[in-house]
Order: structure tokens, then C-alpha cells, then sequence
């Protein structure tokens, strides 16, 4: 039986061609989609019912460092997640911004919800987009980006800099992921209020049984049963609870689909990445 991957903003291909990049935006409303790969079925375990596909919704403030990242069509929306790494630049996925020049992106910090004002949202301008030079999107890989902006975030309740990760915490800790990603994945349900998901750090062994393109080098998995990030996740924090510190250890990559099902979810391994994130921030 065939299953889809996909990116979380996303890709299509079959199992035995390469990827081909198509676009799977309805319209530039709330929520982008995007990438797509096939790979093979996961297990299932656990009995789970909540995820981002019909996750819970997020306290304001709760996670200061979010970000949305929006591109420009006919009007903006959200397209990716991102996440604080200092007052001018934010981390994002490669292949949120791969296909795109830095004016036609924005980030507003201190969003919560997309379609009104809460106050005290910034929305800022792009500068430039820094792509790692091994980004590989036939195998999904390298999929980390450095969002350099036009102005400073200001800091306060609503926007802060998020930790990153030295080492990649232990399978099985609890960890959590917020996004604008779909609550359901079809037919396709989009979130005007920033989302969270309970999730837990899956192990190399499991993220490599289920997808053909794992690499436990360069990548993370995470895992809970009927949960999942979903198209519109991309680009997003996965953190976890370094004693009482929300430490980032991955930026969400793609998902095996259907979203929220029994499969795990794969991210770029921030502690891989740090020093080449830190360095071009």
C-alpha cells in the first residue's frame, strides 16, 4: 500500500520517480501547502485522540519565540512557522522559502490569531533568506533556513528568543510543537488560532523503519499516536523542557500523511545545525 510523506508546506512524487515540485495552495488565504514524497507504511501503537490536526489551542505568550512567516500573493498569509533565534533573525525550513525572494516574505512575532488584530503584533520585513548550501529536496534534507529581518523585534511577554539545542534529548521525552498548520487533513480544515501538540522524541530506530529517508545525522523524529503536525507546521519549533527552559531540537521538515494518523513526524536536528545557524544569524 502506498502512503504519502509530506512536506508540511509540500512536494509530490511517486515511490519510484523523483520529486516534482508542485503547489497545492488553494488560494493565498490563512494556511500555505506545499511538498509531497511517498514511503513506506509505519506501525501503529498507543491510543491517542488530539493533534495539531485538531490540536488544542495555544495560550497567548505561552511560547514567545513562534513565528509566523508570511509570504505575499494577492494579499498575505501564513505560509510557514518559524522561530526566534535573535531580535533580527528567525530559523525556519529550507523549503519554506526555496522558492521565493526575501521581499515576498514577512515574519510578524506576537501573532495568535491570524485573522484579527490582538494587539501589540510586529510585523517586520525580509532582508534576506539563507538556505543551507546542502539543502536537498529529493531526499528532504539539510531543510533549515536562517530568515535574516529588516528591523528588530522588539521583546516583551509576546516575543522572545527561543533556546537552541546543544544534544538531542532522549527518546521518549515529552516535547511539544505549536503551528497554524491544518487541524484536519481533508478535507483540509485551516486554524485561525496558533496551535500546540503534546508529541514525544521518537527513536532513530523507529524514525528510520518508517521513513526511506531518514537521517538520524541530520534529522529527528517525534511520535504520538492519532497526532501530528499538518501542511502550514513547516518551518516551526519542536521543543522540549531542558530543566525548566522550552529548548528547541528540531524545526519541523515533513510528515508522513495522512497527517495525525499512526506514523511519526520528522524535523531538522537542531544540535546539528547550531553552530551553522548561529553563525549566519
Amino acid at each position: 500500500m502506498k502512503t504519502a510523506i509530506i512536506f508540511c508546506t509540500l512536494f509530490a512524487l511517486t515511490l519510484a520517480a523523483p520529486p516534482v515540485p508542485f503547489d497545492l495552495e488553494d488560494s493565498p488565504e490563512a494556511v500555505e501547502v506545499r511538498p509531497k514524497l511517498m514511503t513506506y507504511p509505519a506501525r501503529k501503537r498507543g491510543s491517542g485522540t488530539n493533534k495539531i490536526v485538531n490540536g488544542n489551542v495555544e495560550n497567548r505568550g505561552d511560547h514567545p519565540y513562534q513565528i509566523s512567516l508570511q509570504r505575499r500573493g494577492s494579499s498575505w498569509y501564513h505560509t510557514c512557522g518559524a522561530s526566534i533565534i535573535n531580535n533580527r533573525a528567525i530559523l525556519t525550513a529550507a523549503h519554506c522559502v526555496d522558492s521565493g525572494s526575501a521581499s515576498e516574505y514577512r515574519a510578524v512575532a506576537c501573532e495568535y490569531n491570524l485573522k484579527k488584530s490582538d494587539g501589540g503584533e510586529q510585523t517586520i520585513a525580509v532582508s534576506q533568506l539563507i538556505i543551507h548550501e546542502q539543502w536537498n529536496p529529493a531526499v528532504i534534507n539539510y531543510d533549515v533556513a536562517v530568515v535574516k529581518l529588516a528591523s528588530s523585534i522588539t521583546y516583551n511577554s509576546y516575543a522572545a528568543p527561543v533556546v537552541l539545542a546543544t544534544t538531542t534529548p532522549n527518546d521518549g521525552v515529552d516535547s511539544w510543537v505549536t503551528g497554524w498548520g491544518r487541524t484536519q487533513y481533508e478535507p483540509a480544515v485551516r486554524p485561525d488560532i496558533l496551535q500546540i501538540m503534546a508529541t514525544e522524541r521518537e527513536s532513530d530506530y523507529w524514525g528510520d523503519r518508517e521513513s526511506s529517508i531518514y537521517d538520524e545525522k541530520t534529522q529527528v523524529a517525534s511520535y504520538n499516536y492519532n497526532k501530528g503536525i499538518c501542511m502550514g507546521d513547516s518551518g516551526g519549533p519542536l521543543v522540549y523542557k531542558n530543566g525548566n527552559v522550552l529548548t528547541q531540537y528540531g524545526v519541523c521538515s515533513y510528515v508522513l500523511t495522512p497527517c495525525g494518523s499512526s506514523k511519526s513526524d520528522y524535523y531538522a536536528r537542531v544540535s546539528y545545525f547550531r553552530s551553522w545557524i548561529l553563525t549566519r544569524a
